[in-house]
């Protein structure tokens, strides 16, 4: 697993110090953990950016513990490296995505609102609750929100909705 996420052999690096996966602007951190290993704590999902041989850099998360000899004292260290590069790339463009709405919204002037299904309570935003003249929040039925919407509107909600839940398109 090591040698598929980093490209070392085996033989490359055994007997070599981890700081050859470090890249230099996070050198600074491994102090932190052996210190913390020195403590006898366990570091678990610590997110940071690691190196691979050919030079390119990968999200991963650790999980670091120390491991004790028969007397109890600390005798070495178990790193877990998971690669977490795609998850944290597909974070960061959904946060883009979600910017980008935000901005699309507040320039359009258009509201919106979103419906748990589970609970029926929909909770609208400044700007939709600011056409509807009624507060934020969540304080709405799907069945209230409707009565606000235009006549022709209603349908077309309505069956939106019927068919989404038809689907089983998970709202959380």
């Amino acid at each position: 697993g090591a040698q598929r996420i980093f490209g070392y052999t085996a033989d490359e690096v055994i007997g070599k110090p981890v700081t050859v996966l470090i890249p230099e602007d996070h050198l600074d951190e491994e102090p932190t953990i052996l210190a913390r290993l020195r403590a006898g704590q366990r570091i678990e999902h610590y997110e940071t950016v690691r190196r691979r041989k050919d030079g390119t850099l990968l999200d991963i998360s650790l999980t670091v513990s120390p491991i004790k000899g028969p007397h109890g004292d600390i005798i070495g260290a178990s790193k877990i490296a998971r690669d977490i590069t795609e998850q944290r790339q597909a974070r960061r463009a959904l946060d883009e995505a979600s910017e980008r709405l935000k901005l699309a919204l507040a320039a359009s002037r258009l509201g919106d609102w979103s419906w748990e299904p589970k609970t029926d309570i929909v909770t609208m935003s400044k700007t939709a609750a600011k056409i509807f003249n009624i507060p934020p929040g969540p304080h709405l039925t799907w069945a209230q929100l409707r009565e606000l919407l235009h006549e022709e509107d209603r349908e077309p909600a309505r069956l939106a909705v019927q068919k989404a839940l038809a689907e089983h398109i998970d709202y959380d």
